[in-house]
């Protein structure tokens, strides 16, 4: 590790959590949870999880859209249309 500081004993187990400056930006390191705590976060980039995304109760792997089938007759035969949600 590079551009880093670290502050513990030379008896001690290496550091399990930690937050490194890289050349391609920040590096959050850690066996817990991250929280915080703002009146608004912007990003400005795309967001990448290998887990889930959960909003306002609802999970983005684990949510179905519903939507209603819609059918249209043409010439005295049933066409079926999936609606777009």
């Amino acid at each position: 590790m590079q551009d880093c500081v670290y502050v513990g004993g030379f008896l001690n187990n290496g550091t399990n959590q930690y937050i490194q400056a890289t050349d391609a930006g920040w590096r959050i390191v850690t066996p817990g949870t991250v929280e915080i705590q703002a009146s608004d976060i912007n990003a400005n980039c795309d967001f990448k999880t290998s887990g889930d995304v959960i909003a306002g109760g609802i999970s983005l792997k684990g949510h179905t859209q519903r939507c209603a089938v819609r059918r249209w007759f043409y010439r005295r035969a049933s066409v079926t249309l999936l609606a777009v949600c």
